[in-house]
């Protein structure tokens, strides 16, 4: 068996196939690694319950239906549903991109043999051009030749083609971030160290297997989500709401790692799971142990809120607004978040954070009338609402912009209270 590395790629996340060779440069999307690509990233799916995971498959067949009916137009290949693929593995819809970074593919290289006898060299044999373009495609072929030097590539072998950067990251010793591998109990422990150690063996499994299955694969993605679970649990110590039983929306209070509440989302986990949570307390509770307390936070955070595409554009304050429906605890979830980075060696991967923590005016709340507004209330000095630090220049900044969109909205009643608390603050 032929050594691709020293490394166990497999325990990396990363998946090796072998494409079937062709010589036909025109078809290469159809018979190349391509759909080989495609089939290996729809394996994940398969076995997965619930409607994201139904969802995948079917958008992963389609996919690889079209790359494989692609029709030739002449000597060249239809190109209008390439669009569609370009588009797939160049966003983050059904964590194409994730799954597509860690795949390294065995096939024949399209740089191979002599300057006549490319692919890229018979693609410009059938293209009538000018002399001008000609000629820039000859230097650009012979700007290549020095491949045909490359041993693998002068005897026309297959060669292992993988991403550099993401390979490089992973393997890399002094980065030694969590991306693409476990977290280890150590880390989980250093994250939340109120918690049981036991209790934290327990969860890690379930852990480590909701980053795969959910593709939070990067190292600052797993520090988001692990920070609003620590939060909503008291640092992984809780999994039921304290008073619960007494809450007026009884007994459907929060329960789980991130607090299921109200009764249609317990509905709603239980039919993606396939299981009975609203029967009677019995079924309710098993949500406050494993593996639901765990399993039913990775679905409440990429299921049903899908707020993990906000957090791998490092937009913290979208992601609590998604999770608490406001800021409570605004401040105990940062102090995670940045506990988490630490440890898990994520602050290189920093997009959003600045000096003075993530801005109003850098996430998508900035978009959004409701938790525009919110973020103004909870920075607002003359309110009463805890978890953020009070910020005249912030809760104006925030009241202005609501005011703008609750304009467009037509909802003058609230603009007016909106004002009202604006003009206060002016004179505080």
């Amino acid at each position: 068996m032929e050594q691709l590395s020293q490394h166990d790629l497999s325990s990396l996340n990363f998946h090796c196939i072998e494409a079937k060779p062709t010589t036909d440069f025109t078809r290469t999307l159809d018979e190349s690694w391509f759909i080989e690509a495609l089939k290996s990233i729809n394996s994940h799916f398969d076995g997965e319950k619930g409607p994201q995971s139904s969802q995948a498959k079917m958008f992963y067949d389609s996919l690889i239906r079209n790359a494989e009916n692609r029709k030739m137009i002449g000597p060249y290949p239809d190109t209008s549903q390439d669009a569609q693929l370009f588009g797939a593995l160049h966003t983050n819809q059904m964590n194409i991109p994730e799954y597509a970074r860690r795949l390294v593919v065995k096939h024949d290289s399209d740089w191979h043999s002599t300057r006549d006898d490319t692919r890229w060299a018979s693609i410009f044999k059938n293209r009538e051009e000018s002399h001008i373009v000609q000629r820039t495609n000859g230097a650009f072929l012979d700007a290549t030749r020095w491949m045909d030097k490359v041993p693998p590539f002068a005897s026309k072998r297959s060669v292992w083609h993988f991403h550099p950067l993401e390979f490089l990251e992973v393997i890399n010793p002094n980065g030694n971030c969590a991306c693409g591998r476990d977290i280890t109990l150590e880390e989980l422990c250093d994250i939340a160290p109120k918690a049981d150690k036991d209790i934290l063996s327990q969860y890690l499994p379930a852990f480590n297997d909701g980053f795969k299955d959910f593709g939070i694969i990067i190292c600052r993605e797993k520090s988001h989500f692990l920070a609003q679970c620590c939060h909503e649990s008291g640092g992984l110590t809780l999994t039921k709401e304290i008073g619960g039983t007494r809450a007026s929306y009884a007994p459907w209070y929060g329960r789980g790692l991130i607090q299921l509440t109200w009764q249609d989302v317990y509905t709603k986990y239980g039919a993606y799971v396939s299981e009975d949570f609203e029967s009677d307390d019995s079924a309710r509770n098993k949500i406050i142990q494993y593996p639901h307390c765990v399993r039913s936070a990775f679905w409440f955070y990429c299921v049903n809120k899908n707020v993990v595409k906000y957090a791998k554009n490092d937009d913290f304050n979208m992601v609590t607004a998604l999770i608490n429906g406001g800021f409570n605890g605004y401040n105990d979830r940062i102090k995670y978040f940045n506990r988490a980075v630490s440890i898990l060696k994520a602050d290189h991967l920093n997009v959003l954070k600045k000096d003075a923590g993530f801005l109003f005016e850098d996430s998508e709340i900035y978009n959004y009338r409701v938790y525009a507004y919110s973020w103004g209330r909870y920075h607002d000095p003359l309110r009463n609402e805890s978890g953020t630090d009070k910020d005249k220049m912030d809760a104006l900044k925030a009241y202005r912009r609501a005011v703008t969109l609750y304009e467009r909205r037509g909802d003058a009643e609230k603009v007016s209270d909106i004002n009202s608390k604006i003009s206060a603050l002016d004179y505080f």
